[in-house]
């Protein structure tokens, strides 16, 4: 007879080289996933949009125009 889902579940559950395996792939997709989210969008399209309405903003307290 074979073993319900459920025992397998709690037996999964319960056993260290699984439980490490699990730590192991969330560090690693967590690193993975915040490193691109931080090179990529943030670095890329926020960052840049930022200082540019800054600048713009800077610019007009100022009154100074950029002759291009």
């Amino acid at each position: 007879m074979t073993e319900s889902w459920f025992s397998e579940y709690l037996e999964l559950l319960h056993d260290p080289a699984h439980i490490l395996f699990e730590l192991t792939l969330m560090v690693v997709f967590d690193f993975l996933i915040g490193y691109v989210g931080y090179k990529v969008i943030i670095k890329r399209f926020i960052l840049p949009r930022l200082r540019k309405e800054i600048h713009e903003e800077i610019d007009r307290e100022h009154d100074v125009e950029h002759v291009s």
